[in-house]
C-alpha cells in the first residue's frame, strides 16, 4: 500500500484488522516475528507491539521494527500518542521501549485470553516524536 491508501485504510478503521505485521529480516528475508500496532476494543489506546523469535533477540530488530511502526503510527494516524504494555518482569522490552524513546507512565491490569496481567504502560507523545524527528 501507499500512502494515500494507508490513510483510506486508517480513516475506514480497516488497517486495525490487519496490523501486526510480520517482520523479516533484510538480509534474507528470514520471518524474525511480529510488530506494529495494535488497538484492540476495550485497549488503553494504540499500542506499538513487538514479538521476536528467541533465536533474534538482541541484534536491534525489535528498536529497528518499533521505530518503523511508531512514524507509521504518528504518520497515519491523528493519535497524540502511542503505547506499549509490558510485564514488569520484561526487561528486555523495557530495554527497547527506552531506546525508541518511550518512557514509563504507570502500571496498569489487562485480561488476554481470560488471564489478568499487571503491565507497565509506555507512552510515547506525537509531539516528542516531531521534536525528534523533525
Amino acid at each position: 500500500m501507499r500512502g494515500g491508501e494507508l490513510r483510506r485504510c486508517w480513516a475506514t478503521g480497516l488497517c486495525a484488522a490487519v496490523a501486526p505485521w510480520a517482520a523479516e529480516r533484510k538480509s534474507d528475508g528470514e520471518l524474525v516475528g511480529r510488530v506494529g500496532l495494535l488497538n484492540p476494543e476495550g485497549w488503553l489506546g494504540l499500542e506499538v507491539i513487538w514479538t521476536l523469535a528467541r533465536p533474534f533477540w538482541g541484534f536491534g530488530y525489535a528498536a529497528e521494527a518499533a521505530t518503523a511502526s511508531i512514524r507509521f503510527g504518528f504518520e497515519y494516524t491523528s493519535e497524540a500518542r502511542l503505547i506499549s504494555l509490558i510485564h514488569a518482569d520484561n526487561h528486555a522490552s523495557a530495554g527497547v521501549a527506552r531506546r525508541i524513546g518511550e518512557t514509563r507512565c504507570g502500571q496498569t491490569m489487562i485480561t488476554v485470553f481470560g488471564k489478568n496481567f499487571e503491565v507497565d504502560v509506555w507512552e510515547i507523545r506525537r509531539e516528542q516524536w516531531l521534536a525528534k524527528n523533525s
